[in-house]
């Protein structure tokens, strides 16, 4: 069947060129000490979290990989990367001078070293210093310097290493805050399914079942272009298929769960491509229910394949085909419940929360969440539809 690729006959390809390198592979971690020489490193501090340095035996290969080059780490990194926390390792940096900062965890990590590499470059100590930096967009975050390059060691699916997007999270006022600039994006990032061993199965898999909708949503707006389509859906298929398989071993399946997790977000941080309403839900579950963006797509993610699934036979039959879906062109209503009950048999499958009640969402939250989702960035930049306040409540309501 072919997949009807792409979906529409014009339209324009944004290119945000970034300068990053992504290594691959089982042992791939053995290329660290060349990506470093070719970065003319000598001292290099490493960005990681307590639990890992508790466990050790990762941590421990990758200072085994740094060698002499390595002059000591920071293990305070916390969820959501507060403030409070960017400010103690930037101070930290400022105690072992490095040249080179090398991130070792998820999301929240890498975030942190990206903030540290801006405060260090602008000479800011102080968390009320990062005020006029915050915001996104090209003139959001001028930096008067070159800031300190990352390497990224992802141990989780999360995708914050391809970004230039940096979330931080302002404890005085409980938001979550955004500080872009390319600059700050990981030089290179370095997939080895080794590094993920002493990671949860919990955070791994809600993790890929973020990224996952990310790849659902950009392939479903019909504006990702002939470029990142396929991308896009291979994402979605590669994650669909092999996450059950990556639970508990660090395996072929682990690495085919990077590289989807490489391609889902490839077109959001490079090419300008779009999330949707599932991505607006989450950060908002996040932010007011403190929730990881992982945990929350699961509560969400079956009503949201149902309701946001193309109509057109082309991408919808590609959807369905990537996934073993049964097709019939002449039925998209029963394709699309078709799609939305794999992804709930994937999440049971993983033992992963299939409803928001699951999360200790109320129906009484519902009213605020859906207003606050309303206006969130991803909902409205959404080209193919612009979801209604009452909209999403009915979407929540149908989700708990």
């Amino acid at each position: 069947m072919s997949i009807g690729l792409p979906q529409g006959t014009s339209g324009r390809f944004d290119w945000q060129r970034q300068w990053q390198s992504v290594v691959y592979g089982r042992g791939s971690l053995a290329q660290l000490e060349a990506e470093i020489d070719a970065l003319g490193a000598r001292r290099v501090m490493i960005v990681t979290t307590g639990s890992l340095e508790n466990q050790g035996t990762v941590l421990k290969t990758v200072e085994d990989a740094l060698g002499s080059r390595l002059v000591g780490r920071f293990s305070g990194c916390r969820q959501y990367a507060p403030r409070s926390t960017v400010v103690a390792c930037v101070a930290r940096a400022r105690e072992l001078s490095p040249d080179l900062l090398v991130s070792l965890g998820g999301g929240s990590v890498v975030d942190t070293a990206k903030a540290t590499a801006l405060m260090s470059c602008e000479n800011l100590r102080e968390a009320a210093d990062l005020d006029r930096y915050r915001g996104s967009g090209a003139a959001a975050c001028r930096l008067t310097g070159r800031p300190i390059p990352l390497i990224a060691l992802p141990t989780t699916l999360s995708a914050a290493e391809y970004s230039p997007m940096i979330a931080i999270t302002n404890e005085a006022s409980g938001e979550r805050e955004p500080f872009q600039n390319s600059a700050l994006c990981p030089r290179v990032v370095l997939l080895d399914p080794e590094l993920t061993r002493a990671t949860p199965d919990y955070l791994w898999l809600t993790t890929g079942i973020k990224i996952l909708s990310d790849a659902f949503e950009q392939f479903s707006t019909g504006v990702a272009g002939p470029v990142m389509e396929p991308l896009t859906l291979r994402a979605f298929e590669l994650l669909v298929r092999e996450l059950p398989a990556s639970r508990g071993v660090s395996s072929e399946a682990r690495l085919a769960c990077q590289l989807g997790s490489w391609l889902g977000l490839f077109g959001t941080f490079s090419a300008g491509t779009k999330v949707g309403i599932g991505a607006a839900i989450r950060h908002q579950l996040g932010m007011i229910h403190k929730l990881s963006h992982g945990e929350a797509t699961c509560g969400i993610l079956a009503r949201v394949v149902g309701a946001s699934a193309p109509t057109a036979p082309g991408p919808l039959g590609a959807l369905c085909h990537a996934v073993d879906v049964p097709f019939d062109p002449a039925d998209p209503t029963a394709a699309s419940t078709a799609l939305a009950e794999r992804m709930d048999a994937l999440l049971a499958e993983l033992e992963l929360p299939r409803t928001l009640a699951a999360l200790r969402i109320r129906r009484e939250d519902l009213p605020e969440l859906a207003r606050r989702a309303a206006g969130d960035f991803a909902a409205r930049s959404r080209s193919a539809r612009i979801w209604s306040q009452a909209e999403i409540e009915g979407l929540l309501e149908a989700s708990l």
